[in-house]
C-alpha cells in the first residue's frame, strides 16, 4: 500500500524524512519552502527514490475555516444546512491586480485559495532526474480535457528526454524546457518566486 506524506508535513531535511519513513510512509513530497539547492541537498542526503515532487500545480496560498460558499451563496452556515453550493458553483477571489484566484471547499467546509497562475518546474526535471528522482506529480485544478491532454503530453516528452513543441528560450536565463512566456504559467515551484529559481 502506498502511503504518501504530502507537502504539508514540511519535509525540509533528511532527519524528518527518516523519521517519517520509519513511521511507515512510502513516499514523501518535500516542503514547498525549499529552493533548488536545498532540494538537491535533501536528495543527496536521503534515498531519492523516496521522494515525489510536484512539477505542475496552482499553489495553495492559504486555507480558512470560514466557508465563503456558505456565507455568500446560501442561508446556511455549514454543510448541515447550506445546500452545498460549493458543488455547483465556481468562485474566484480577485486581487488588486485583477488576477482571479480559484477558491475550493473541501469535505470539511474549509476553503483554500489557489494562485491564479499555475506553476511549473519543467525546467528542473532533467536535474531532478539526474539526482535520482523517479516520481513526479501534476496537480490540476480546473483544467478541461484539452488542457489536460496538452499538459500531460508536454510533461511526458520532458520526462522522456525529448524536445517539446515550444519555441527555444529567448535568453540563456530563460527556462530551456519550460513554458513560453505567452502562456500564463510561472516557470517555478514553491511559495515565493525565488524557490527553485537560483542556484
Amino acid at each position: 500500500m502506498l502511503l504518501l506524506g504530502d507537502y504539508s508535513l514540511n519535509v525540509a531535511n533528511e532527519l524528518t524524512a527518516l523519521i517519517l519513513r520509519r513511521a511507515g510512509l512510502t513516499r514523501l513530497t518535500p516542503s514547498y519552502d525549499l529552493n533548488f539547492p536545498q532540494i538537491a541537498a535533501l536528495l543527496q542526503r536521503s534515498d531519492p527514490s523516496l521522494f515525489e515532487l510536484v512539477i505542475h500545480q496552482q499553489m495553495p496560498m492559504f486555507h480558512m475555516e470560514h466557508c465563503v460558499f456558505a456565507a455568500t451563496l446560501s442561508q446556511g452556515r455549514d454543510f448541515h444546512d447550506c445546500g452545498r453550493p460549493c458543488e455547483t458553483h465556481a468562485v474566484d477571489l480577485r486581487d488588486r491586480t485583477g488576477l482571479s484566484h480559484p477558491l475550493v471547499a473541501d469535505a470539511g467546509c474549509r476553503n483554500t485559495v489557489y494562485n491564479g497562475r499555475p506553476q511549473s518546474a519543467a525546467n528542473y526535471i532533467p536535474r531532478l532526474q539526474a539526482l535520482g528522482v523517479h516520481h513526479f506529480r501534476l496537480e490540476l485544478l480546473r483544467d478541461d480535457a484539452q488542457q489536460t491532454h496538452r499538459l500531460l503530453t508536454h510533461y511526458a516528452a520532458i520526462l522522456a528526454g525529448h524536445p517539446t513543441d515550444y519555441p527555444a528560450p529567448r535568453s540563456p536565463h530563460s527556462p530551456s524546457v519550460g513554458f513560453p512566456r505567452s502562456l500564463p504559467i510561472l516557470n517555478q515551484i514553491g511559495v515565493t518566486p525565488g524557490t527553485f529559481a537560483h542556484e
